[in-house]
């Protein structure tokens, strides 16, 4: 997949953004008893202006039970004789490299990943990939609602938007329901989670890799950034996986990532919400993930574990990836050489985003809240470079 450089007029492309904007959400593979659990536990309190969002949701919840109960009927057995391989998993905050990283990755067809449609409706597309990709792929914007990259329901995503839509239990129903931020927050690390809930998240989990595993035949790589600070849990859901981290400067994740999740907070809410609080809130989340991550990093077997700087990658693309390849004694990178070359000259002219200098309110928060990070990876001063 490539970013986006040019791109011919498209006369159907403000409607897509505009349908986008104003209807579609990632929640729209809820089943109904998920939907209308959290619909209850958030006291069914939609904002007027959002209304045809949950009403939305609302009328595909049925036919997405429908579908949840067909793959389990048509497919539940073989799945469950399905040997899962250990995956390969991507750690890093938002806007850290992650989806470079993965992009790098996902072409070597030795690997499979969860697509946008998959992550999006996980418990049916087994029955309705076939039928329905290409009316979904007509009506997503060519380009991600918060960055020059490109969109595609069949491009790898984030693995976390498959939890979110089994079973709610995930950070990410924070930016439909931000009333209830703290609640959903929780489960970012997983740690002050109901023993009922966890259990059933990781078998919705496991249950979900094993799905791609079996549709595809490959070891599948997971890419998500909640899954950063869940180390220890993990290991004892996928034993023998490998892990890869990638950090970025942290005075250029913080302005991206609030960039990305005020840009998500505008296309998902289904409550009002104050972006004014954003601030404190990336400062405590990015904080909290990396306590657990340098607390559990070394949980990791020798030879799992590669870290890699976002910005080696982007200035040595192969050269990292032959190096990460050789590290975790994955198969052979000669195999993708080509391809990863090729990506990385047609990214060469990539624009990213420009923002303005930070306060000095949060410069003053990054040096002293995430200074472990600032000092584990040698990163100092105030970066504006654009991100």
């Amino acid at each position: 997949m490539n970013h986006v450089t040019a791109a011919e007029p498209d006369r159907w492309e403000p409607w897509r953004v505009w349908f986008s904007q104003h209807f579609f959400t990632t929640l729209q593979g809820m089943t109904k008893p998920v939907w209308f659990r959290h619909l209850k536990l958030n006291r069914y309190r939609i904002a007027p202006r959002f209304l045809a969002r949950a009403l939305l949701i609302s009328v595909s919840s049925p036919f997405c039970s429908k579908n949840a109960a067909k793959d389990q009927r048509d497919f539940g057995s073989a799945i469950e004789n399905t040997t899962l391989e250990p995956p390969l998993i991507l750690l890093g905050h938002w806007r850290s490299g992650t989806t470079l990283l993965q992009r790098y990755v996902s072409m070597d067809d030795r690997f499979s990943f969860p697509n946008f449609y998959q992550c999006v409706f996980p418990l049916g597309f087994l029955s309705s990939e076939a039928k329905l990709l290409d009316r979904y792929e007509s009506m997503l914007p060519k380009t991600r609602i918060f960055d020059n990259m490109e969109n595609s329901f069949v491009a790898p995503a984030e693995d976390e938007f498959a939890l979110c839509s089994m079973t709610g239990y995930s950070p990410y129903m924070a930016w439909s329901f931000p009333k209830n931020w703290n609640h959903y927050y929780r489960y970012l690390t997983m740690k002050d989670v109901a023993a009922g809930e966890l259990e059933e998240w990781k078998r919705s989990f496991r249950y979900f890799v094993t799905k791609i595993q079996y549709k595809t035949g490959k070891r599948v790589v997971l890419k998500s950034p909640p899954h950063t600070c869940r180390i220890k849990l993990l290991l004892e859901l996928f034993p023998g996986a490998k892990f890869v981290h990638i950090h970025r400067n942290p005075f250029d994740v913080y302005p991206s990532t609030k960039k990305m999740l005020a840009t998500f907070l505008r296309n998902t809410q289904l409550q009002t919400f104050d972006e004014g609080s954003l601030d404190g809130r990336i400062i405590d989340i990015y904080r909290e993930m990396y306590d657990c991550f340098f607390a559990e990093r070394g949980l990791i077997p020798s030879g799992d574990y590669h870290e890699i700087g976002y910005e080696d990658l982007e200035a040595s693309p192969l050269h990292e990836m032959e190096k990460l390849y050789g590290e975790l004694n994955l198969p052979d990178f000669e195999q993708i050489r080509e391809p990863v070359q090729r990506h990385a000259e047609s990214v060469s002219n990539y624009q990213k985003n420009k923002f303005r200098e930070l306060p000095e309110s949060i410069v003053d928060r990054i040096n002293s809240e995430w200074r472990p990070s600032l000092q584990e990876w040698g990163y100092s001063g105030r970066v504006n470079a654009g991100v």
